[in-house]
């Protein structure tokens, strides 16, 4: 169950505070039971919560809609550090850091679909697994997003991103790390438009991407990325530059 609020049905929460809330479950603070509903956080702070299973703060079967909201030190023991949810996650103008997932998805997860993002910060967030920030089967647009310092700590992919098809536009990655590949994204492929990596790095392939299908990079910018094989890109379909 739930460390703070449960319900069967969807969620809202709106400027709400949730600290130090504890669940042996799923859901740290706030569990969404609907699987057919649209659940929603505005300008809400989630800190210090945890759970044993997904979402240390918030786990929810449906969609879920996060806007101007901040996510800080939570933790779960499986996936889904700060979020989990089963469908589609969109998050604007929000903060995560430091949060921590035993499994995938440092800050969020979607387990069963996409994470759109734009104009977030993700700073320090930690996966044992693969998306030391954003771990989704699915999608993942980025969009004016900061990724900073997020990473993998056993040899799986994607320090701050673990993803099939990814989109990122004027989004910046710095020191992010993977213990495998893709130091800041691992994903099936990746159409990126004016990024900037920096100082990003795995200890295998790609150490800003690592990339299994045909990809695109226009404007973009790489700094300092390093990796065994692909210091900035790792590409095994084609590659436009």
């Amino acid at each position: 169950m739930a460390g703070a609020v449960y319900a069967g049905g969807s969620v809202v929460v709106n400027a709400g505070t949730f600290h130090g809330n504890r669940a042996r479950g799923a859901g740290g603070a706030v569990s969404a039971g609907g699987d057919v509903v649209t659940n929603q956080i505005t300008n809400a702070t989630f800190t210090n919560n945890s759970a044993g299973g997904h979402g240390g703060a918030v786990r929810a079967l449906g969609l879920l809609t996060v806007t101007g909201s901040t996510f800080r030190d939570d933790s779960a023991g499986l996936s889904g550090g700060a979020i989990a949810a089963d469908d589609t996650i969109t998050v604007t103008n929000s903060v995560f850091q430091d949060d921590t997932a035993g499994q995938a998805g440092g800050a969020i997860v979607s387990i069963r679909a996409s994470v759109f993002s734009q104009g977030s910060t993700y700073r320090t967030n930690t996966a044992a697994q693969g998306g030391g920030a954003i771990s989704a089967p699915h999608r993942v647009p980025s969009t004016d997003d900061t990724f900073t310092g997020n990473q993998t700590t056993l040899v799986f992919d994607g320090g701050a991103i673990q993803a099939g098809p990814v989109t990122t536009t004027g989004s910046r990655f710095t020191n992010n790390s993977a213990k495998r590949n893709g130091g800041a994204i691992a994903a099936v492929s990746l159409d990126d438009s004016g990024s900037v990596f920096t100082g990003n790095r795995s200890l295998s392939r790609g150490g800003a991407a690592d990339l299994s299908q045909a990809s695109t990079f226009t404007g973009s910018t790489f700094r300092d990325d390093s990796a065994v094989q692909g210091g900035a890109i790792n590409a095994f379909g084609p590659l436009t530059i």
